[in-house]
């Protein structure tokens, strides 16, 4: 009864918070004037954290995969991450190190949030490489100097993402500050994140993939038990 209670509470609490957030998004009032440049910020953002959400898809949940205490060699092939091709890398969440160690390191949805805000914010300011074309339509777009602010909720089947910075937007008489940029990205991050996890306390527990490796060693004998 009580995990139950503590589950519905968490789930209540997740909905309120998604709630609130898109609350706070619907609150923002631009004058129509000024929507298409507040569109291309919006849509110029939506690219920026597509591209960090997949990155941390393809990299086990990591942008920045951690160094590992003995850097990639000839009897340390493998390391803390597996090469697939180029500068590509997925980190393990759980290996072996140089020295026989057993190591993890499985990412919180904590850190995911915090890699991507890292990213957003390094790369939200790609969005004011083309502010020159709105003012050949007669704007005026003052950028701001300082980095931008970003606040990351990776939910379920949602990323939400709000983002901190003085864009001074004018068009005649017509002038605002944009001073906070918020969408909601579909993505099923959080989900597939979820998903992870069980697979990877299962295999801990049942040792399925240990089991069918040797089931394979077992019955072929070109394999070399």
């Amino acid at each position: 009864v009580i995990l139950v209670v503590i589950a519905l509470l968490f789930t209540f609490r997740s909905e309120l918070i998604e709630q609130d957030f898109e609350s706070e998004m619907n609150s923002i009032i631009v004058p129509h004037q000024l929507m298409p440049v507040k569109q291309y910020f919006d849509s110029c953002l939506d690219d920026v954290v597509n591209e960090g959400i997949m990155v941390l898809g393809e990299q086990g949940g990591y942008i920045e995969i951690p160094d590992d205490i003995a850097p990639r060699f000839d009897n340390n092939v493998y390391s803390n991450s597996l090469e697939l091709y180029g500068d590509s890398e997925v980190a393990y969440w759980f290996y072996e190190s140089a020295n026989g160690i057993e190591k993890e390191q499985i990412p919180t949805k904590e850190d995911m949030e915090l890699q991507l805000e890292d990213y957003v914010s390094r790369n939200f300011d790609r969005c004011f490489y083309f502010v020159d074309n709105f003012e050949e339509e007669g704007f005026e777009i003052e950028v701001p100097t300082a980095d931008a602010t970003v606040d990351v909720m990776i939910n379920r089947n949602e990323v939400q993402v709000k983002v901190l910075s003085d864009v001074l937007v004018s068009l005649k008489d017509v002038n605002k500050i944009l001073d906070k940029h918020m969408i909601v990205v579909d993505s099923k991050l959080g989900e597939l994140y979820e998903i992870a996890l069980k697979i990877m306390k299962e295999e801990n527990k049942e040792m399925f993939l240990e089991e069918k490796t040797i089931d394979m060693m077992v019955a072929y004998d070109a394999i070399p038990f």
